[in-house]
């Protein structure tokens, strides 16, 4: 984790702030990161009663006294998240930090956390209200792309640096059945063994050459016809810590966006998602756009 130097972190006066900050205090620590910059959305500064004063003082009480050298805190009223990414890209961020309310919260106030995720040059970390801080479990659906094998050597990353015992790592590839195994005359049953097969070489295949030194190792191939609902369900069954998803790229023509099945993920999750990107892969277009350079 040593490649966490300069984390961001974006706090929006909800209730998952302190969630975001314990993972932060943590990865902190294990990077021995050099500098942690804060953006806060100040949601309630208008008001009187409940209103934070002094931002940065909330946010030293929760953090160790150690980071207190590193902090960096810019006070928002508006455009909050879009302040998130000129931070980051400033300061040369190498990991956003943000919480995301749970698929079943009807609290929410519009969807920060997803326009991070997709807009960040550089990987972001997206905290549940009330996750607790583990990394040791981490779970990769992969589509066999080269961001998910980032997103494998990030999450053994974790696993390995999170001084927990039993790191684990599972890679996890969600396959589907077609209505041509009708016309083979097989059944659905044999149709899934053989893909499952198929699928289980194919991901061996993928992972040769990763180091997985340190971390009990592990592939999965699930049938499904709803690769999120199967990630999420996995996850859960297996009581993962973590789900790392790789982002997809950007071209000179859109913004990068989170393949389909990755943001249904990221949406869908009650555990944390990280989502992995290659440093600064959308900056150059986002420099174009808002005319920064």
């Amino acid at each position: 984790m040593k490649e966490y130097k300069r984390l961001g972190v974006y706090l929006d006066e909800w209730p998952d702030d302190k969630d975001v900050l314990a993972y932060t205090a943590r990865i902190a620590a294990l990077a021995e990161s050099e500098a942690i910059h804060c953006v806060c959305y100040a949601r309630h500064e208008d008001e009187h009663d409940g209103a934070r004063e002094d931002h940065e003082a909330w946010i030293r009480e929760r953090l160790p006294e150690s980071l207190h050298g590193l902090l960096a805190v810019q006070v928002v009223k508006d455009h909050p998240v879009e302040a998130m990414m000129q931070m980051a890209r400033a300061e040369s961020l190498d990991l956003v930090l943000a919480g995301r309310s749970l698929p079943s919260s009807q609290l929410a106030v519009g969807n920060a956390f997803n326009r991070i995720a997709r807009k960040a040059p550089c990987t972001v970390l997206l905290v549940p209200e009330d996750a607790k801080v583990h990394l040791a479990r981490a779970l990769v659906p992969v589509d066999f792309s080269e961001h998910s094998k980032l997103a494998i050597e990030a999450a053994i990353d974790f696993a390995r640096a999170s001084e927990e015992s039993n790191p684990q790592v599972i890679v996890q590839t969600v396959y589907r059945v077609g209505y041509g195994y009708r016309k083979m005359g097989i059944t659905l049953e044999e149709a899934s063994k053989q893909l499952h097969q198929v699928n289980l070489e194919r991901l061996q295949q993928f992972v040769a050459g990763i180091d997985t030194a340190g971390v009990e190792f592990e592939l999965e191939c699930t049938c499904s016809e709803n690769p999120a609902a199967a990630v999420h369900e996995f996850a859960d069954v297996r009581n993962m810590d973590l789900i790392c998803v790789g982002s997809r790229g950007v071209t000179s023509a859109a913004l990068a966006l989170l393949g389909g099945t990755a943001e249904q993920v990221v949406v869908g999750a009650s555990a944390p998602v990280l989502v992995v990107k290659r440093k600064g892969e959308t900056a150059h277009f986002l420099d174009a756009l808002f005319g920064t350079g």
